[in-house]
């Protein structure tokens, strides 16, 4: 989250979003087997649903789940901007 910048996290909820990735590399991509990491999901949605309700964050946890990813090259190599790539 420190290499975010402030051009892309111009809104509120861009800023939820890269925590939620962010969960999801830290704890998420540490966990071996399917039912720990389908608990851990189940659990960071709601936590996201009770702490961020004002956000409709639902379209990234659920069945068919839409990924949510940040990097550094969502713009270009030389960029450098950490952003949410669009699909």
């Amino acid at each position: 989250m420190l290499q975010a910048k402030q051009e892309a996290i111009f809104e509120a909820d861009n800023l939820v979003k890269l925590w939620v990735h962010e969960a999801e590399r830290i704890y998420g991509d540490r966990l071996v087997n399917a039912a720990n990491l389908a608990t851990f999901k189940a659990l960071l949605s709601d936590l996201v649903s009770k702490s961020f309700s004002r956000f409709n964050l639902k379209k990234y946890f659920g069945a068919n789940p839409e990924p949510l990813i940040f990097a550094q090259f969502v713009g270009g190599l030389d960029e450098k901007l950490y952003d949410q790539f669009p699909n």
